[in-house]
C-alpha cells in the first residue's frame, strides 16, 4: 500500500512577501515610473546609505527582490500615496517584461532622459531596441552580451554630450548630480530656442512654463521632483522648440 501523499507546506510569510513584491512591480507599471525614479525610490526604502551619498551604480543595483516584508509594505504604501491602485488587473496579451539587468536598466534610463532632452523622438522600449540594433549592427539585440551593452551605453552617453548633458561616469557620478545636469541642459535648450529667459533658473523656468512650483533649495536633492521637472520641461521643449531635431 502506497504512503499517503505529503501535503506541501505553504509559508505564510513568503506568500505575503510575494504578494507585496507583485504589487510593487504592478505599481511601477501603473504609475509609469522611469527606471531612475523607480530605482531611487526602492533604494531609499531598502538601503542604509543616504541617497545623496549613493552613486548611480549603487541605485541601479537596488532591487525590490532584496527587500524585507516590512520594506515591501512601505514601498506599496509609498506608491499608494502617489496614486497606485492595488486592485488594478493585468492586461491580457501584454508583452513579456523586458530583461532586467543593470546594463539594461542603465540604457533604458539614458534613453528616457535623452527623450526628455529632445535628443530622442520616441522613448519606447521598441525604439531603443531598434536604435541598439542599428548602432551595434546586429539583427537582434541581446542584453546579456555585456560588451554590446557597454558599447550601447557609451553611444548614448556620447549622444547626451552632443546635446549638452554630461551624464557622469561610474561610481563617481551620483544620480542626483546627473539629474540636475540634465535639467540644466534642457533649460539651456529652452533658452537657445527663445522659450526661456537667459536669467531664469530651473525652478523659475519650471514655474513660468508649466505652473509647477519647486523650491530652489529642495529641487537639486529630490530625485522624484527632478524626474517630474525633466518630464515637464522636456515636454515644453518638444512641443514649442522650432529647432527640435532629435537624433533618433
Amino acid at each position: 500500500m502506497s504512503a499517503p501523499a505529503r501535503k506541501t507546506s505553504i509559508d505564510p510569510t513568503q506568500q505575503r512577501r510575494r504578494a507585496l513584491l507583485a504589487k510593487v512591480h504592478i505599481a511601477k507599471n501603473q504609475l509609469g515610473l522611469g527606471e531612475d525614479d523607480y530605482r531611487a525610490i526602492v533604494f531609499q526604502h531598502i538601503s542604509p546609505i543616504p541617497i545623496e551619498e549613493a552613486s548611480e551604480e549603487d541605485i541601479a543595483l537596488a532591487s525590490a527582490s532584496k527587500a524585507t516584508e516590512a520594506q515591501l509594505a512601505a514601498l506599496v504604501q509609498h506608491f499608494g500615496q502617489r496614486g497606485f491602485k492595488a486592485t488594478a488587473k493585468g492586461v491580457p496579451g501584454r508583452r513579456a517584461p523586458a530583461v532586467d539587468t543593470p546594463s539594461a536598466r542603465k540604457a533604458r534610463s539614458l534613453w528616457i532622459s535623452l527623450h526628455q532632452l529632445g535628443a530622442v523622438r520616441n522613448r519606447s522600449e521598441q525604439a531603443l531596441e531598434a536604435f541598439a540594433c542599428r548602432q551595434l549592427q546586429c539583427d537582434h539585440w541581446r542584453w546579456s552580451d555585456q560588451s554590446m551593452a557597454y558599447r550601447l551605453i557609451e553611444a548614448l552617453k556620447a549622444m547626451a554630450k552632443r546635446h549638452g548633458w554630461e551624464v557622469g561616469d561610474g561610481r563617481t557620478a551620483t544620480l542626483q548630480g546627473s539629474k540636475w545636469r540634465l535639467l540644466k541642459a534642457i533649460l539651456a535648450k529652452l533658452v537657445a530656442a527663445g522659450i526661456a529667459h537667459p536669467d531664469w533658473t530651473v525652478p523659475v523656468a519650471l514655474f513660468r512654463l508649466t505652473g509647477e512650483e519647486a523650491r530652489a533649495i529642495d529641487l537639486p536633492i529630490d530625485i522624484e521632483a527632478m524626474t517630474r521637472a525633466a518630464q515637464m520641461l522636456g515636454a515644453v521643449l518638444r512641443e514649442r522648440s522650432p529647432e527640435f531635431s532629435p537624433e533618433a
